[in-house]
């Protein structure tokens, strides 16, 4: 006995099956929440939560962006990560938007056979595609040759793998740090006042060489510690490693302070070499202030160099009122007449000498090149910025004040720069050290150095210590001309000295022990979430393309031959009812995958409504 099929009902049959159920608009209502299967109500929907579930995610991002890695609760004993909330929320997405995707291509594939003859095998490729099967989409798309709207379908299919991926690149987690309410503080200085009393002081033989200013003594300029001595040595010792600024305290290892101002020693740095000039075998600076030239060419043979340091006082203010700390008078000075109360101002003149090697061996052509600084170390009421990172600080210097004046009534220097900190501050440095300082300053200060090929003399410590710089110039043996870059060297090399010995007075003028401080904030390492939002753009992509691709849908199925009709859809009953009875018995029942695929290559066929008004795959001759 034949079997009979049940084709799928024709568009004729399907209307008047509709207008009779559709009666009124609530009737028609309850009948679309009932037969969704034949409508496209669920599909919007996904797509709407589909979107409703991006933003969520958005929403979510952006509470913990740049915040502390939260820890959400807990399940089967493990904290849930901000990582699996997110993972749930875009795999909700997801399916959300894979379901509409699925169906689209399902009706897409009705399409495709209703306009035109197909391999009856490239089926079976559209039904795994639906599925989700990632290499028939790209069968899919290799059969469509791209010129179907059915590859936009089983490219949605494929984007939709790299979804989970791409999820995995919003977050990254990020060490730093946050503020606590532990307060970090680093030691300034207000008012520089180094000992209390005489007995403090130290009084050396030099002292009374220095004139009196109104009915003050000697022993009243001796107000030097032994702390503000070492400090200036320590300076001049440091070599060529640069003393760091005072640390702070700061518990936890990292802390950050904001702008601060401290009273400092600053230092001037100029270099006169221009205004040297040569006069009777003296290279003159001005007339106080020469470098002796060696005489005679045996002398010059074996002369390497050659360093001079004076100060460029030459005498002391006159006191404007009885009771005034004498101070020294700098008016010889080149670079800084303008700078007001130096605490020292000296000339550093310098010659280095070279003998080429000459091919007669006899003793040739001697030059020598010379050079000439002029260095002042000041008051100053310095700014700074300071970081603490893992244990060490970080300070930076940003601007200086110098503006200092003379205070009849404090005996002091005064300087009105504001401290935003406090705003009534004044900073000031009494009158009998800075008398005592620069006297000492000058005192050290000075000397000169000679070395020959054989051996070096020198007058003073200092000499020797300032002379280092250019010992870098001499390899012993003969060269030519001083370099611009060893010129450079030495010049370099000399700021470093007198930079450090100006942090190494300033760190003990700030010492902590004398009270004034800045706080500053303690901050706590913590992980912080980052969200790369360029990587949202494949989720929103996702949801607009399925969004795109059922509008398309609905479109083009209007537009085709089964307008008219409901959609079927991804159907597997519809399948059932769609293969012609005759090609069916031509073709057998259900056999092996291998068998069926074989029976079936060659055959074309067409979704046709010719045959009973019902539409069928029929078989069409493949020359049609």
């Amino acid at each position: 006995m034949e079997t009979s099929y049940a084709p799928i009902e024709s568009a004729h049959d399907d209307q008047s099956r509709k207008s009779r159920m559709i009666t009124n608009g609530k009737r028609g209502f309850t009948t679309a929440l009932s037969h969704t299967e034949d409508n496209w109500l669920v599909e919007i929907i996904c797509v709407a939560l589909g979107a409703v579930f991006i933003a969520v995610l958005c929403l979510v991002l952006h509470a913990y962006d740049g915040e502390i890695a939260p820890t959400l609760g807990s399940a089967f004993g493990s904290s849930l990560t901000l990582n699996t909330i997110v993972a749930i929320i875009a795999a909700a997405a997801k399916l959300l938007l894979v379901l509409p995707v699925a169906e689209c291509l399902g009706q897409l594939r009705w399409i495709w056979f209703a306009r035109g003859n197909r391999h009856l095998n490239d089926f079976d490729a559209f039904d795994r595609a639906v599925r989700g099967s990632i290499w028939s989409a790209f069968e899919v798309l290799w059969m469509t040759k791209l010129r179907s709207l059915v590859s936009l379908g089983a490219f949605i299919t494929l984007f939709a793998v790299a979804i989970d991926p791409l999820s995995q690149q919003l977050i990254v987690y990020r060490t730093d740090s946050k503020p606590t309410d532990v307060n970090a503080t680093m030691p300034i200085a207000v008012l520089y006042h180094d000992v209390a009393t005489n007995a403090e002081a130290i009084v050396g033989p030099g002292w009374k060489d220095l004139p009196k200013g109104g009915n003050l003594s000697p022993t009243d300029y001796s107000y030097i510690s032994i702390g503000m001595k070492s400090a200036v040595q320590s300076g001049l010792a440091s070599g060529k490693k640069r003393i760091a600024e005072l640390p702070a305290t700061c518990p936890g290892g990292n802390c950050t302070f904001g702008d601060y101002s401290s009273l400092a020693v600053c230092v001037s740095f100029a270099d006169v070499t221009e205004h040297l000039r040569e006069v009777k075998e003296r290279i003159l600076l001005t007339d106080d202030h020469y470098l002796v030239r060696y005489g005679g060419d045996e002398d010059l043979f074996d002369a390497a160099g050659e360093i001079n340091i004076s100060s460029v006082a030459t005498g002391f203010q006159t006191p404007q009122k009885k009771g005034r700390p004498t101070l020294l008078n700098f008016n010889q000075s080149i670079s800084f007449k303008d700078l007001p109360f130096p605490l020292a101002d000296m000339f550093v003149i310098t010659s280095n000498g070279s003998v080429p090697a000459p091919p007669d061996k006899n003793i040739g052509t001697i030059e020598i090149k010379y050079a000439a600084f002029e260095i002042a170390l000041s008051w100053c009421i310095q700014s700074y910025t300071t970081q603490v990172i893992n244990g060490t600080s970080i300070t930076q210097k940003l601007s200086e004040n110098r503006n200092f004046t003379w205070s009849e009534g404090l005996y002091a220097l005064v300087n009105d720069a504001p401290d935003p900190g406090h705003p009534r501050r004044h900073w000031n440095v009494d009158g009998l050290h800075h008398a005592s300082l620069q006297w000492y300053l000058m005192q050290l200060f000075s000397g000169e150095e000679k070395k020959s090929r054989v051996a070096r003399t020198a007058t003073s410590d200092v000499a020797q210590v300032l002379f280092e710089p250019f010992m870098d110039l001499d390899t012993g043996g003969p060269k030519g001309n001083i370099s611009k870059q060893l010129y450079q060297t030495e010049r370099e090399g000399l700021r470093l000295i007198f930079d450090n010995v100006a942090t190494s007075m300033t760190n003990r003028v700030r010492a902590p022990e004398r009270g004034f401080t800045v706080n500053g904030t303690v901050l706590a390492p913590v992980t912080l979430v980052h969200i790369r939002w360029p990587w949202i753009t494949a989720h929103a992509c996702f949801a607009l393309f399925s969004f795109c691709l059922l509008v398309a849908t609905i479109t083009s199925h209007r537009a085709s031959p089964l307008r008219g009709i409901a959609p079927w859809k991804s159907s597997g009953v519809a399948i059932l009812h769609a293969l012609d009875p005759g090609l069916q018995r031509r073709i057998g029942g259900v056999v092996k995958m291998s068998e069926a695929q074989e029976l079936c290559k060659g055959k074309r066929v067409r979704l046709d409504s010719t045959i009973g008004n019902k539409w069928m795959l029929v078989e069409v001759e493949n020359n049609k």
